[in-house]
């Protein structure tokens, strides 16, 4: 159970840890495609990060009182969600409260990750 544990637990680390940095290694790409300066691009990395950080404690909060298993599960379902909502059109003004979203999902879903493999 615990190998299991443990591999669940870096499969949701790996596949979550892509949202979070994934916008500086093509900031020109992003900068050209939603017509806006790279000050921009840097906030929708900002937003990410400083939602990430902001929710690990609250994230711990909410796997005490419902669990590892359902908070990895709802922190993956945000960070999805809201993949999928800055897809439908590229809008500063969608993408960066998207990118907020998906930093409480990354930092639920870390937390959730690393107390299911203890």
């Amino acid at each position: 159970m615990k190998a299991r544990a443990t591999i669940v637990s870096a499969m949701i680390s790996l596949g979550l840890g892509f949202s979070l940095p994934n916008i500086g290694a093509v900031a020109e790409t992003i900068e050209s495609a939603y017509a806006i300066s790279l000050a921009t691009v840097g906030l929708f990395t900002t937003a990410v990060s400083l939602t990430h950080s902001l929710g690990q404690i609250p994230g711990g909060g909410l796997v005490d009182r419902f669990g590892a298993k359902r908070i990895a599960i709802l922190g993956t379902t945000i960070v999805c969600t809201a993949n999928a909502l800055a897809l439908l059109a590229p809008e500063p003004a969608l993408a960066i409260p998207c990118r907020a979203l998906i930093g409480v999902g990354t930092s639920m879903a870390f937390v959730a990750a690393s107390i299911y493999v203890r």
